[in-house]
């Protein structure tokens, strides 16, 4: 009977545990302020150059205010590209701690760019928005700079991919 309590009570331990979050579930957490910040742009320059888009783009998605409108931009960003921004737990220690290799994710990006260059290639206009915060002087470095080379780098895949 004793083992059988202590087997019971292990087990209600083990089940009070808070799972270990997934890679995507870490690229979510740790990357989320860059898509809102993302987001905020496309929001606020759909704003300026069309307000009746806006204005349907609210309402579409049941939004009120420009915050609605840059959750769900950011939102649907994370889950888009999930994969890319996926983390291991080791890779969101060395990035929370500040361990940032600028010089790849500059190269990831001058890759990604190469491939946008293509003949017939079709640049989102989510890259079209990160290339032009990179000229302004955003995106330059550290989680900034992990997030543009991440969404760029995966979206020039897809244009290689769809070049062959």
């Amino acid at each position: 009977m004793r083992r059988l309590a202590g087997a019971v009570l292990i087990l209600l331990a083990a089940c009070a545990e808070k799972p270990e979050p997934t890679a995507i579930q870490r690229g979510e957490t740790l990357f989320r302020p860059c898509a809102e910040k993302l987001g905020s742009t496309i929001a606020g320059d759909l704003k300026k150059s069309n307000p009746a888009g806006f204005d349907q783009y609210l309402k579409e998605i049941g939004g009120k205010t420009e915050a609605d409108l840059v959750a769900k931009i950011a939102t649907e960003t994370l889950k888009q590209y999930a994969e890319a921004l996926s983390v291991s737990s080791s890779k969101e220690a060395d990035l929370k701690a500040g361990r940032f290799d600028d010089g790849l994710a500059e190269r990831k990006i001058k890759a990604a760019q190469d491939r946008f260059a293509l003949p017939k290639a079709s640049i989102p206009h989510l890259c079209k928005v990160l290339n032009d915060g990179r000229n302004a002087g955003q995106w330059k470095s550290g989680l900034d700079l992990e997030f543009a080379a991440r969404l760029l780098y995966a979206e020039g895949v897809l244009i290689s991919a769809s070049q062959k």
